[in-house]
């Protein structure tokens, strides 16, 4: 009887979150919280930058796991995977609850992001290939010189790919990348990044012959962009790669289970 009441609580709780704010623009995820935020995904909060994300303040808190755990009731394939509480709560700053959950939601189905969190984390496994290769093919010193410390893109980039940047670039380049990702609907920007900031300090990383400083200097490559010039690294460097994926199912995401890969939260009339 408790699981049934629970399923039939979250159900209620999903209803409500899709639903469209009325006249009044009362938030429809601010009923819910006091009796969602009980069974939120267990540590999805635990790596937020209080200083970064308003979702560190109570509110925020509540909303931010509310907002997981309907993301999990509606994709339980998907359901609950670290990284996503970075993405979500910078939704969450920007937009009001039920547009950051429509906007994630869409963000995970239709553009095929989910998969980068699905069991196995299969767009991540290809990504980190992807870009392996890519590396090999325009940057042949600088990969040569990566394998003899024994790195690869999964020991730096990592991150990149599953949270945008958004726990590790300077907030206005990660800001910058989700624009970006939202406007090309694909991975792509990632790839264009991650080459632009590995060419862009090519000639430093290659001065290096220190392990524990190559990995230092590798996390640290998206810092060495300072604030001020994020928009002409992005216009300059970023747009002068045009990678060729190798796997190009990376860009085009499959059918999501359960709902063909439509829109959860199509636009109503």
């Amino acid at each position: 009887e408790g699981e049934e009441d629970e399923a039939e609580e979250e159900s209620e709780l999903l209803e409500e979150l899709s639903a469209r704010s009325d006249a009044s623009g009362a938030s429809a995820v601010s009923t819910a919280t006091s009796s969602a935020v009980s069974s939120a995904p267990s540590g999805a909060l635990s790596d937020l930058s209080l200083d970064r994300y308003p979702a560190g303040t109570p509110p925020g808190v509540e909303l931010l796991r509310v907002l997981l755990r309907m993301y999990a009731v509606l994709d339980p394939e998907a359901a609950y995977c670290q990284s996503m509480n970075f993405v979500c709560g910078t939704l969450l700053m920007y937009a009001p609850p039920e547009v950051a959950f429509r906007v994630f939601a869409h963000l995970m189905g239709p553009l095929g992001f989910r998969r980068m969190y699905l069991p196995g984390l299969p767009l991540l496994m290809d990504c980190l290939d992807e870009l392996g290769e890519q590396l090999a093919r325009q940057l042949p010193r600088l990969d040569r010189h990566l394998q003899t410390f024994g790195v690869g893109p999964s020991l730096f980039a990592t991150q990149w790919f599953m949270t945008f940047g958004l726990d590790q670039f300077p907030f206005g380049m990660a800001l910058r990348l989700l624009d970006l990702l939202f406007y090309e609907r694909t991975v792509m920007p990632l790839f264009r990044l991650a080459l632009a900031l590995l060419k862009k300090r090519q000639r430093a990383l290659l001065a290096i012959r220190d392990s524990t400083e190559m990995m230092t200097a590798l996390r640290r490559l998206p810092l060495d962009i300072s604030d001020d010039k994020i928009e002409a690294f992005f216009s300059r460097d970023v747009a002068a790669q045009k990678p060729k994926l190798s796997r190009p199912h990376i860009l085009s995401p499959p059918a999501v289970a359960g709902n063909g890969g439509a829109d959860p939260f199509p636009a109503q009339a």
